[in-house]
């Protein structure tokens, strides 16, 4: 059986197959395709999605299953004729340059001084896809892929894509260098309703089965403006996703659903029955018990760091943590994760400024505030996340932490 990869697993393999594909290409080798193998709802385009701002690539996703044509693929048949253009090279000898003209541009081409050789062959025209990637390549940016649903697309496309994943060609057509091919698929096990790989296609690329990753999807989360007592019940239930299988697109659906209720505690009835017919009892009754103890009314990362009284929000985190023996590490964690998502989406929109370093500085350098382990976490990941952090790293408790 193969193993199942967190999405955080998964990073650094994608990562190197990105960079690994483009020296490939340099030095005239087919790079290689990869699928990623999962349940549906999981976030593997979320997750692909990230992938692509942080290797500085264009993402380029194509969800087959929702093709019909298969010209919006592959492009549509087109006539070229081969012509001519008499040209000095280099050494100044007479050369004639050849090349491949569509028949739409045959008269252009004629009033720039190109013959015809009477040549001619049907080839394809470059789908808009494919042009979308030629034009990042052109502005220096690394190029993605995403062949979405591919399991689920009609077995023609399939067939279609067959050379499209070996060579990243198409008859007349070739993708940019530094492209990367990415297919993402729901497992062939009676669940859903997929098409069946052969062999044959199965030997063009490398299969990876990806599972759900809460950490990804709290990241995701924050940046998609989901809830944050939501967030905050998922990252402190973890298992509710990971060990009875709740569908993580029927949990956001649920929490979207609920999100306009002002005062949780005042609509529980109401929210029992929206996740019963969404998630399930058990899910329900979990989010009913957290809101029960009143697990809602957890800080919010933005007080947490942007309010300007830092001896209130101290006192106030110590409150909902607790200290020594009464010391709730669960509710630290979460906590703690929320802060550094909340930094890592703030500083994707705008760079950092004094203020948030200022408060981030505070908040490391309080040992009493949050376990050792969780300003560890807090202050590589942060320091990480933005280049204007890296200042942090040169005070002096700040950085035993991030070089322990």
């Amino acid at each position: 059986m193969k193993t199942e990869l967190t999405f955080t697993e998964l990073k650094p393999f994608l990562t190197h197959m990105i960079k690994s594909n483009k020296d490939l290409q340099a030095k005239g080798i087919m790079p290689v395709a990869v699928e990623l193998v999962g349940e549906a709802g999981i976030g593997k385009t979320t997750f692909l999605k990230s992938l692509a701002l942080d290797t500085e690539s264009h993402l380029e996703k194509i969800s087959l299953s929702q093709f019909e044509e298969l010209g919006d693929l592959t492009g549509y048949p087109t006539r070229e004729f081969q012509m001519y253009k008499t040209v000095k090279n280099k050494e100044g000898v007479l050369v004639k340059r050849k090349a491949w003209i569509d028949a739409k541009l045959v008269e252009e081409f004629k009033l720039k001084g190109f013959i015809s050789t009477g040549q001619h062959k049907m080839g394809y025209s470059k789908p808009e896809w494919v042009v979308n990637c030629h034009e990042a390549a052109k502005k220096g940016k690394g190029v993605i892929v995403l062949l979405d649903d591919f399991s689920r697309a009609q077995q023609r496309f399939i067939q279609a894509t067959m050379e499209i994943i070996d060579q990243q060609e198409f008859i007349s057509w070739k993708l940019p260098l530094g492209t990367t091919i990415l297919l993402s698929s729901n497992p062939d096990n009676g669940d859903y309703q997929v098409t069946s790989q052969d062999e044959a296609q199965k030997t063009r690329y490398i299969s990876q089965t990806v599972c759900f990753d809460i950490e990804t999807w709290a990241l995701w989360a924050e940046e998609a403006g989901i809830d944050e007592r939501c967030i905050n019940f998922s990252l402190m239930n973890a298992e509710l996703f990971e060990n009875e299988g709740i569908n993580a697109r029927s949990a956001t659906k649920f929490f979207n659903s609920i999100s306009t209720i002002e005062n949780f505690s005042d609509e529980l009835p109401l929210i029992s029955m929206i996740g019963e017919g969404s998630v399930g009892p058990e899910f329900a009754t979990m989010f009913s018990l957290f809101i029960n103890n009143k697990l809602d009314k957890l800080l919010s990362p933005e007080f947490m760091l942007e309010d300007a009284n830092y001896t209130k929000v101290r006192s106030q985190v110590k409150a909902c943590t607790g200290t020594q023996d009464d010391y709730r590490a669960d509710i630290g964690s979460v906590l703690s994760t929320r802060i550094v998502n909340y930094i890592k989406v703030k500083s994707q929109q705008t760079p950092p400024g004094k203020k948030l370093i200022d408060r981030v500085s505070e908040l490391l350098s309080d040992q009493d505030l949050f376990s050792n382990d969780l300003n560890y976490f807090m202050a590589r990941a942060i320091v990480g996340s933005h280049s204007k952090f890296k200042i942090l790293a040169m005070k002096d408790g700040i950085s035993q932490m991030i070089t322990a």
